[in-house]
């Protein structure tokens, strides 16, 4: 099996034992890195901006709600445009 802790930035040289995942959870390199990209690159708003970036930022999002619908299994993917807020779609995923 392998070692995710070597995934998490905040487990390097670090006997860290983290239990408070349900407050907050702790990022994978590649996540802290697709984020980073996202600010230092095409930090606008989404499904309203007509400019490069913003068309950029939309696209991010969208594509990773279809992802998202797909590991899911939401039916499609329709995720996105059924519920728009997170926390809306996590009580929905719960009640399943």
């Amino acid at each position: 099996m392998k070692n995710f802790k070597r995934d998490f930035p905040i487990f390097k040289n670090n006997d860290l034992i983290y239990l408070d995942s349900g407050a907050t959870s702790q990022k994978p390199q590649m996540v802290l890195d697709a984020v980073s990209e996202y600010y230092q690159s095409y930090n606008a708003n989404i499904h309203r901006g007509i400019y490069k970036i913003a068309e950029k930022a939309t696209k991010a999002v969208d594509d990773t709600r279809k992802k998202v619908a797909r590991f899911i299994n939401a039916g499609g993917n329709h995720l996105h445009e059924r519920y728009h807020r997170v926390n809306q779609s996590s009580h929905v995923c719960v009640r399943c």
